[in-house]
């Protein structure tokens, strides 16, 4: 079981899909996501739908920290 924290996603859907590759993300393994995952880039929707689905599903663990702007 690892835990991870990431930021910054902006919107990358295939960078986001690399690094849960690239860190053999599993089912025990959580991660939270700090921020800024969905402005900018071009598929902010396909990252938050990701993120959802799995909460739902429970297919991983997956916190979304979130401020107040």
């Amino acid at each position: 079981m690892a835990t991870y924290a990431i930021s910054d996603l902006h919107g990358q859907y295939d960078l986001f899909q690399k690094l849960l590759d690239v860190i053999h993300f599993s089912d025990d393994d959580f991660m939270y996501v700090l921020g800024d995952a969905i402005d900018r880039g071009p598929d902010g929707i396909k990252i938050l739908h990701t993120m959802i689905m799995s909460m739902v599903s429970y297919t991983y663990g997956l916190m979304i920290c979130m401020k107040r702007i």
